[in-house]
């Protein structure tokens, strides 16, 4: 494992997208396994939002060819290129965002292709707070979850590293960690416990709305 700098390597970025202790780069390789499906599902609910909002024919119909360009680069997405861990760090922090993050520097934009994909997926997604909560609801536990679950992979490496046998190695060698408070703090949402898999039992939603699919559940 690698020697820990804190002055230069810390943050959820970092964790998520770019930490190479060996048991945070299995965890995050599972996190990755999962993201076609997330954003399946997504995509899914926001068509779904749209149809009940009456959106205009030929909103939907974008939205439905960009849904179906996004989920073929997902499905062969390279998750350690500079498009994956854009969408890996939006998803996991739960931050919608425009299009014009891909296109504004116009010679990234090949290597952005999912994130501009998304970007406008989101920015034509216009609807009443009421028909996004089922959206907001699967995308806050995946993101709840998953953070979690880093986090005590965060924290077990920590206890490893500060041990006394780790602390007594000549080299002084430590995860490539730090504090595992700080991957929490985002998540204030109370859901559910830590489990070993995405099958865990969902948190109660916080409203059901009348045309929503009451199995939001991973």
């Amino acid at each position: 494992m690698n020697s820990m700098d804190r002055s230069t390597q810390d943050g959820t970025f970092h964790l998520f997208c770019e930490c190479t202790h060996p048991a945070v780069q299995a965890e995050r390789h599972a996190l990755q396994s999962t993201l076609p499906a997330l954003l399946e599902r997504l995509t899914s609910l926001i068509c779904k939002a749209l149809r009940a909002q009456t959106t205009p024919a030929d909103t939907y119909r974008r939205v439905s060819d960009l849904r179906d360009t996004l989920l073929v680069l997902a499905e062969a997405a390279n998750w350690q290129s500079r498009d994956g861990k854009a969408i890996i760090y939006r998803l996991v922090t739960v931050v919608p965002f425009p299009a014009k993050i891909a296109t504004a520097l116009p010679a990234l934009l090949p290597q952005l292709q999912m994130v501009h994909c998304l970007g406008q997926i989101f920015d034509s997604t216009v609807v009443q707070d009421r028909w996004l909560r089922p959206l907001a609801n699967h995308w806050v536990k995946w993101a709840t979850r998953r953070i979690r679950r880093l986090a005590h992979v965060r924290a077990d490496a920590l206890g490893a590293a500060h041990s006394p046998s780790a602390e007594s190695a000549a080299d002084g060698e430590a995860a490539d960690l730090t504090d595992a408070s700080e991957s929490l703090g985002g998540s204030t949402d109370g859901s559910s416990s830590d489990g070993s898999s995405d099958d865990d039992s969902p948190e109660q939603e916080t409203e059901s709305e009348p045309d929503s699919d009451s199995s939001d559940a991973d």
